[in-house]
């Protein structure tokens, strides 16, 4: 979003748009939003909440705050049941690369294993909450799956560790020594994750439809690793 404004608003809020009003003219009754983490800014109390002001400070924090505000909309004009979820940094092994600020959560495992080697552009103490993929589409089926008249909110957190950059690099270090991680500072994409809050309440989740992380640090690690190894082969 940083690099290539332009698309992002094509993409985040155009795009945004079109899927809702292709919902309302064909009648389709639910539509499920990705949102994200990266719509708050920095100095909020923490844990923060779903009622947090968000001021994000990256433009993909504002296009995503502007897609939630156009579901709620279609929500009270049209009827559309939106829902959505505002996901910490996602860890996948098979997320392409590119550069968003959240891109090192995955860029951390693909170069180490790959190439033995990474530059890391964020503060090592900088906490970043993140989710691994599996538990993301999990938390997307039983959102989709609960009940109407069990839902207080509109969009949810969903998270499942907040550890600091460090503690990921040290974790992926603790299985791969060899591999040579250092810190090369991008102020800009740095800046925008060190806004970031560093522990989200996801009880509104938990309470309405059941959500519970199934993956810490530890075992994200190694369930990356051993995906990332099986693309290898």
């Amino acid at each position: 979003a940083e690099s290539d404004s332009d698309l992002a608003w094509r993409v985040n809020v155009d795009g945004t748009r079109n899927v809702l009003e292709a919902a309302r003219k064909h009648g389709v009754s639910r539509v499920i939003f990705t949102s994200t983490v990266a719509t708050y800014g920095a100095g909020l109390p923490e844990p923060i909440t779903e009622d947090a002001p968000q001021w994000p400070e990256g433009l993909y924090g504002v296009t995503k705050v502007l897609g939630e505000r156009l579901g709620v909309y279609y929500q009270r004009r049209f009827g559309i049941d939106f829902r959505g979820v505002r996901l910490a940094a996602m860890v996948a092994p098979n997320a392409p690369a590119g550069g968003a600020a959240s891109a090192f959560v995955c860029d951390l495992y693909v170069n180490a294993l790959k190439k033995g080697m990474y530059d890391l552009y964020v503060y090592p103490s900088s906490h970043v909450p993140v989710v691994w993929v599996d538990d993301v589409v999990r938390a997307l089926q039983l959102l989709n799956d609960a009940e109407s008249n069990r839902l207080t909110r509109t969009v949810y957190h969903i998270v499942g560790v907040g550890p600091t950059v460090q503690e990921m690099v040290d974790a992926v270090q603790a299985r791969l020594p060899n591999a040579k991680l250092r810190f090369k500072i991008d102020p800009v994409r740095a800046d925008i994750v060190d806004s970031w809050p560093s522990r989200l309440d996801d009880s509104s989740a938990r309470n309405d439809w059941g959500w519970d992380p199934t993956f810490d640090l530890e075992r994200m690690t190694d369930a990356n690793l051993a995906a990332l190894s099986k693309l290898e082969a």
